[in-house]
């Protein structure tokens, strides 16, 4: 499984947040496969009725025992082809339940929105619940403080809830209106 977040992704309360890891593949084999499985007896059933065909004709005297025998041969091939098809059904089947307990497993949920704001583990890192460390650091950012140098003769013109116009020159030409 792959760690895959980056600092300043946004992320909200609650949100799953999924590793690099099995993309629903196997879930759409076992679809596909269910399919083959459905066609495999739906040939198996046909097979039934041409036998009972040639083996009432075969008593009545109307058909070569060697017709019979092929019409037999068929539905033998169509049980096993029915057979195999079941088998490999239930292989992927199982395949796709793992692929999900996965994918489950490798699914992370944020406790708290916010901004990642430091990544613990590099790409490809193993990561376990017994880490000591989280994966990331979410950073809340619902409420932020400031500390701000105001001269006093400002402070006393300023207020409890005032708006304000933030400049921070890491970020020339930005501003932020509280």
């Amino acid at each position: 499984m792959q760690v895959s977040f980056h600092p300043q992704w946004i992320i909200a309360t609650g949100m799953p947040t999924h590793f690099d890891g099995p993309d629903g593949e196997p879930v759409a084999i076992a679809t596909h496969l269910h399919l083959v499985s459905e066609q495999a007896e739906a040939a198996l059933a046909n097979a039934h009725l041409e036998f009972d065909r040639a083996k009432n004709l075969f008593e009545k005297g109307a058909l070569a025992k060697q017709r019979l025998d092929a019409a037999e041969t068929a539905l033998r091939s169509s049980n096993a082809q029915r057979s195999l098809a079941q088998a490999t059904l239930q292989q992927a089947e199982a395949s796709a339940r793992r692929a999900q307990e996965v994918a489950r497993d490798a699914t992370l949920t944020a406790p708290t929105g916010g901004v990642v704001v430091e990544r613990n583990f590099d790409n490809g890192a193993l990561v376990g619940p017994g880490d000591s460390k989280g994966v990331v650091v979410v950073a809340d950012t619902r409420e932020l403080k400031l500390d701000a140098g105001v001269s006093e003769l400002e402070a006393g013109r300023l207020t409890v809830g005032m708006p304000a116009t933030v400049l921070v020159q890491a970020r020339p030409g930005q501003t932020s209106e509280r």
